[in-house]
């Protein structure tokens, strides 16, 4: 499956997981302000959620762009309607070793965004979990996990 494939299958399974996510949020009573995705995987599934949130909600929360920077992995914060200090929700398509997440993170803090939470399609469950639970204190949400998937499929 490759999330940049506009195929109308793959904007149809982009919006289920969107409406996932969506409600994961709500379940989680989640408070956040803007959006931003881990470039690139992630950038679909968040510009999903913040469709799926302004149907809902009619709420129009910023989406926070991040872009590859000339020296990979450094990462470029693009300006937009989100005002330092709103509650940020981090999404992306897979988390395995968290390092992508942590430079998020990080690049977030020094803009002066909290994060409220990461939201992951796929959570390997690997060092990036531990690592960003334990370590930065940061909320940690899945679609479906490695363990989820031994215990569909033994």
């Amino acid at each position: 499956l490759n999330p940049h494939d506009n195929s109308l299958v793959n904007s149809h399974l982009v919006h289920v997981i969107a409406q996932m996510m969506y409600e994961r949020t709500v379940e989680h009573r989640l408070e956040y302000d803007a959006i931003t995705s881990i470039p690139n995987g992630g950038n679909v599934y968040a510009e999903g959620l913040q469709s799926v949130i302004a149907q809902r909600d009619g709420r129009q929360l910023p989406l926070i762009r991040l872009h590859k920077g000339t020296d990979y992995p450094e990462r470029i914060l693009e300006c937009c309607a989100a005002s330092p200090g709103s509650r940020v929700l981090i999404v992306d398509d897979v988390l395995r070793y968290g390092a992508s997440a942590v430079r998020t993170l990080r690049i977030l803090a020094d803009a002066h965004y909290p994060v409220a939470a990461a939201f992951f399609v796929a959570d390997f469950e690997w060092a990036g979990n531990r690592c960003l639970t334990t370590e930065h204190s940061c909320s940690v949400l899945s679609i479906i996990t490695s363990s989820l998937m031994r215990a569909l499929y033994p």
